[in-house]
């Protein structure tokens, strides 16, 4: 499970036709993720003059079948498709991580098909609405109790 998520999206440029991603739907996976303690963020590439470090960040901090592919834009600059014609999913393990553990959008290993920024958020929120609920079962098995008071 993710402590940080960040989801980095245009306000002036629509994503492209293979790599689409709602990001009105992304909005709303991101306030029910939120809501479970998770913290997230939803960043305008448009407001950060620099996009190159936060690229960097998604292209060489995860293991390579963890990482988004970035690549097969290599005729355009970081700037022209980070967060523009392609979103980006970044999700860390904890708070303080400088690295993501895993970008999206990215190929599965699995299934050997694309697995999109919504696919990963609504799995993350199934997962992490899961833990809550056996959290919540385990400590009213307890009698409402934490273990050893």
């Amino acid at each position: 499970m993710f402590e940080k998520i960040e989801y980095y999206y245009s306000s002036r440029v629509p994503p492209v036709g293979k790599f689409f991603c709602d990001d009105d739907k992304v909005s709303g996976l991101l306030d029910s993720i939120g809501k479970l303690g998770v913290e997230t963020v939803m960043i305008d590439v448009e407001d950060i003059p620099d996009i190159f470090e936060v690229y960097h960040k998604a292209t060489v901090g995860p293991p390579f079948h963890l990482r988004a592919f970035f690549g097969e834009f290599r005729m355009f600059l970081p700037r022209d498709i980070f967060g523009r014609k392609l979103r980006a999913l970044l999700c860390y393990e904890n708070e303080g991580d400088e690295r993501p553990a895993e970008v999206f959008p990215r190929m599965d290993e699995k299934s050997r098909t694309v697995k999109t920024i919504e696919a990963a958020l609504e799995e993350h929120l199934e997962e992490t609405d899961r833990g809550r609920r056996e959290a919540i079962s385990a400590l009213q098995d307890l009698g409402g109790r934490l273990p050893g008071r």
